[in-house]
């Protein structure tokens, strides 16, 4: 145990008592001394004496409540406990005998198990009570900073994960190993590790979910809600004036429309698999860390903490993109799904409202540019009801790209109007120039889109079954490999929708909580797929509704011969697939206007328009596959500019090691590969406070790559693949 404020005084007392450990009642938690010991602690402390031991029984019990072990045992110990009582009750005079034993026998028999259970509960107890008692400690001297060690425990912390025991990783943190790499053999160094992570998981749930937290980066004044089970719903209430002058008669007035906003979670997984390799690449990271440590991620500095964060990284990230880009699909069981298909994410909700429920009406005021930014968001904030533009807590939400145009825009008429420093080069201010309750919100996800909108902060809600719910793993093994996994739920929706005004009704039941531009919310080439229905008809109903669909099946068994759940004006995309082992069609038919039936294996793209009658009519048709968009980049020297494009190929004629990485964005996926060329390598090695890497990753090859994600500024390594 690592006493926190006693240690001193425990170490003096063992001293003059001239035991190897402090006396002590294991089932009481108290200190538990001989009369002799008693006036020795008394003439040593005199009046201090009941306030020590009082203040030493405390950290005992704190201690005893947070320590798993202890804690399982107990949960035991209070189980026999009951049940030893409900067994007397049973032995008193006329209460039934039981069938199977005399009841004294099995009290005699639980008594045992109670008994042993108890001395178990003691020996564990008082083991670890005594652990590093009288230990001074040993300071480390990592990076110009000093680390306080004691001789068993890193940060002697007395936490098993941190012993120093079997743990070459912690013995290395500490300096006591310099130099190699640890094995995480299976017959040692995996099993310990097991526990380790198990315990940890189970003693610091809060800390699971601040791994979560630290690398999310979901907008921070937006709401939260938990304990969502499958959908939450809200009402709107709308009333028409009700006041009048009183002319003395009974004339009622006023009319009221409600309408609900429903929102949903749904679920997904997480699943991690923790093997021998990926071990020792991680080890390498978190030295590496422990060396540059500032203190602002305490979770990191216990290894297995690092461990789980590193794993977990990705899953977060693809938990904040699907937040804001996700396109429900529901996956079939067979299939492996994308994250992105995993939920409707805000996107889809800002489409799902404005083109097929209808339920605002956007600004139609053209297309956003560089040039006209300041005023087009100024128009935007123009358009909105007065009553409404004034209140408090209105946030605009726009791509990082469209919020530089802005700032350097507004930067320009700062310099000219203003003449204050903060002007001079890009407008630093987070609301838009003369209207403070407003403020971005740059969504990092959102690319390739000049849409924006404006809602409040807290119109916008997280949903969660329970927000701890990612935290709560479950930990199996098989043989070298630890598994962790943990099932949850989580979605995002607008408390508040709104409704369009119909001619005829009070002008009080219009009413808007969304205002947007009329631009394409997504970019032209985005595509959900489109699996084997086991039918003739697609059909759409929320949470399915996106239209732009692509067969992504070989097997792909059904013609295409009706499309429901659309709506007027709406235009809806089919691409097929070359690949698909028999032609299937898109069928000319009374619901379906074609002209003539389309061939989904020509890999091409049949696009329609929904009549107001809801049959669909073909627009146009391609006969193949669209040309992949230009995405590669090639570079020959040490930087990469990764402005435009997510791959870059290294076309150097000598060797060359990666020094930086240009105009990132958090978020961002990049590859990088080598080339062909005899004896040229490209090094991709860790930069401090730039990108980390597990290891060096040396490309020799047009075919070797490292992926690259951004995270809090630092790219790190998600994948490679090197001959």
């Amino acid at each position: 145990m690592k006493w926190k404020f006693m240690a001193k005084t425990v170490a003096a007392l063992i001293a003059l008592f001239g035991t190897s450990e402090l006396p002590v009642n294991a089932e009481k938690k108290e200190m538990e001394l001989t009369p002799e010991q008693e006036a020795l602690a008394k003439t040593a402390l005199g009046e201090k004496y009941e306030d020590v031991r009082n203040a030493i029984n405390k950290e005992m019990k704190e201690f005893a409540e947070h320590n798993f072990d202890l804690k399982a045992i107990q949960d035991e110990l209070d189980a026999m406990r009951a049940e030893l009582s409900l067994e007397a009750e049973e032995k008193k005079p006329g209460s039934e005998e039981r069938e199977t034993k005399p009841v004294n026998v099995q009290l005699s028999e639980l008594r045992k198990k109670f008994d042993a259970k108890l001395s178990e509960y003691d020996e564990k107890f008082k083991a670890l009570l005594n652990e590093d008692i009288g230990d001074t400690g040993k300071t480390v001297v990592n990076n110009k900073k000093q680390m306080q060690h004691s001789s068993t425990h890193l940060y002697g912390s007395g936490m098993e994960w941190d012993s120093f025991e079997k743990r070459a990783w912690n013995q290395k943190a500490a300096g006591l190993i310099t130099a190699g790499i640890s094995n995480f053999n299976d017959t040692v160094d995996i099993p310990l590790l097991q526990g380790d992570i198990e315990h940890f998981v189970r003693n610091n749930p809060k800390v699971i979910e601040s791994i979560f937290d630290d690398f999310e980066g979901l907008p921070s004044d937006w709401a939260t809600q938990s304990g969502i089970i499958d959908r939450v719903v809200n009402g709107l209430i709308a009333p028409s004036e009700i006041t009048q002058g009183d002319n003395g008669g009974w004339n009622p007035k006023g009319e009221v429309v409600i309408e609900t906003e429903e929102g949903r979670v749904y679920d997904k997984k997480i699943d991690i698999t923790l093997t021998g390799e990926k071990l020792k690449q991680i080890e390498k990271s978190w030295l590496t860390f422990m060396n540059g440590n500032d203190g602002s991620h305490p979770w990191k500095t216990t290894f297995v903490g690092f461990l789980l964060g590193e794993y977990f990284k990705q899953a977060v990230l693809d938990s904040r993109i699907a937040m804001i880009n996700g396109i429900f699909v529901k996956t079939p069981k067979t299939l492996t799904g994308k994250n992105v298909n995993s939920q409707n994410g805000l996107r889809a909700l800002w489409y799902y409202y404005r083109e097929i429920e209808k339920k605002y009406k956007p600004f139609d005021i053209g297309e956003p540019t560089k040039e006209n930014i300041v005023d087009y968001v100024k128009e935007m904030i123009e358009s909105i009801p007065l009553n409404k533009r004034n209140q408090q807590g209105w946030e605009i939400q726009m791509s990082t790209d469209m919020l530089l145009w802005y700032k350097e825009r507004a930067g320009e008429f700062y310099a000219l109007h203003y003449a204050t420093d903060q002007g001079k080069s890009n407008y630093m201010g987070i609301s838009p120039l003369n209207y403070p309750n407003f403020k971005f919100q740059p969504l990092v996800d959102q690319t390739d889109s000049l849409f924006v909108g404006i809602t409040k902060s807290k119109n916008v809600e997280t949903l969660y079954y329970r927000e701890n719910e990612r935290g709560e793993f479950t930990v199996t093994r098989d043989k070298r490999d630890t598994n962790m996994f943990a099932d949850f739920k989580e979605g995002i929706r607008f408390i508040q929708v709104g409704r369009q005004y119909t001619a005829g009704e009070p002008k009080e039941f219009e009413f808007q909580m969304l205002y947007s531009n009329s631009v394409p919310i997504f970019s032209s080439e985005t595509r959900i797929p489109l699996f084997d229905p086991v039918s003739t008809t697609i059909a759409f109903k929320f949470p399915y509704f996106y239209p732009h669909l692509e067969v992504v099946q070989n097997d792909y068994g059904q013609n295409i011969e009706n499309i429901t759940g659309v709506v007027p004006g709406q235009i809806v995309t089919i691409t097929g697939l070359t690949t698909l082992a028999a032609d299937r069609l898109v069928v000319n038919n009374a619901n379906l206007l074609l002209g003539a039936d389309f061939h989904l294996n020509t890999g091409g793209t049949l696009t329609l328009v929904v009549q107001d009658d809801l049959k669909l009519k073909k627009l146009s048709a391609t006969t193949g596959p669209a040309a992949p968009a230009e995405t590669d980049k090639s570079f020959t020297g040490t930087s990469i500019d990764v402005k435009g494009a997510s791959i870059f190929r290294f076309s150097g004629v000598a060797d060359a090691t990666l020094a930086t990485i240009l105009n990132g964005v958090d978020g961002k996926q990049i590859t990088i590969y080598g080339n062909d060329t005899l004896d040229v390598e490209f090094t991709v090695t860790d930069v401090t406070g730039l990108v980390e890497v597990a290891s060096d990753a040396v490309l020799a090859a047009a075919t070797d790559y490292i992926k690259l994600t951004r995270i809090d500024g630092v790219w790190y390594e998600t994948s490679r693949l090197i001959a």
